[in-house]
């Protein structure tokens, strides 16, 4: 990979890949997934494991109702034994920098914070190795994708500082994750969930609830 500095130099930067990245000096193997996580020393994972189930979150991630201890926050999500929905819903009570690759057994998810702040950029094409990043460029190096021409067209029109639209980066195979959206690793297709918020009653008036 084409860094210009020391990767390991770096916090909150992975890479998920079919296979071990030398350029990062940590590497957990998600045995349910088949799949590398390749992260630098700067960089937080903790893991869990339930029967068929496995976790990972990558980053920093607390529980913002203190009821749960950070170094048991992947195994509290994997007691969680319902559909990838309640999962995901279960989730909002956590606060921080961090993105979760969750395989139930079955299937395969990864889904990122509240704002996803830790990027989520992915290989959107089925025909691609899965491969999952904290910037498009580590993607891109890893699957040796080349920038769009089209993407180029649309930078040119703007601020370098400007975000880009949605979802899209300057690569057609590679995809960032949105906030409140899940990714389907079997068919690389994102799931939006809805913000559960609903009206109680109490004390001086009406508040609102997560």
């Amino acid at each position: 990979m084409e860094e210009t500095m020391e990767i390991n130099d770096a916090k909150f930067t992975y890479l998920v890949s079919d296979h071990e990245i030398s350029d990062f000096s940590n590497h957990y193997e998600f045995i349910g997934l088949k799949v590398i996580v390749n992260y630098t020393k700067g960089t937080d994972v903790l893991t869990a494991k339930s029967g068929n189930k496995e976790l990972a979150v990558v980053g920093f991630c607390i529980d913002s109702r203190a009821e749960i201890e950070r170094e048991d926050v992947p195994q509290a999500i994997l007691s969680v034994d319902d559909s990838i929905h309640e999962v995901y819903c279960f989730c909002n009570r956590f606060a921080g920098k961090y993105m979760i690759i969750y395989y139930d057994g079955t299937h395969g998810f990864i889904w990122g914070d509240a704002t996803t702040s830790l990027q989520i950029n992915y290989s959107n094409n089925i025909g691609l190795p899965l491969c999952v990043a904290s910037t498009d460029k580590m993607v891109a190096e890893t699957l040796h994708c080349q920038v769009s021409e089209h993407m180029k067209q649309i930078r040119s029109g703007a601020s370098l500082s400007q975000a880009l639209p949605w979802n899209v980066t300057m690569y057609k195979e590679i995809s960032a994750l949105l906030p409140n959206h899940y990714l389907c690793i079997s068919d690389r297709k994102t799931v939006r969930v809805p913000l559960n918020i609903r009206p109680i009653q109490g004390g001086g008036g009406s508040f609102l609830r997560l």
